[in-house]
């Protein structure tokens, strides 16, 4: 399935809008991060013993690695 990437802003956007709308910022960072995590069990899954290091850029990203 086609993932659509968005930029850094409209990404800002997307996150600002659904926390006005109630969505606590904890809340899109867990979903992020659960999203992220079922797409490299999904493709590595083989390879992930005994673990994984999760390297997060700038930008309010370490929330989502965690």
């Amino acid at each position: 399935m086609p993932v659509r990437v968005v930029s850094a802003g409209e990404s800002a956007a997307r996150d600002q809008a659904a926390i006005q709308g109630g969505a606590p910022s904890r809340t899109l960072m867990q979903r992020a991060g659960k999203a992220a995590a079922r797409q490299i069990i999904g493709r590595f899954g083989d390879r992930l013993y005994p673990g994984v290091t999760v390297f997060a850029g700038p930008g309010n990203n370490g929330g989502d690695g965690w």
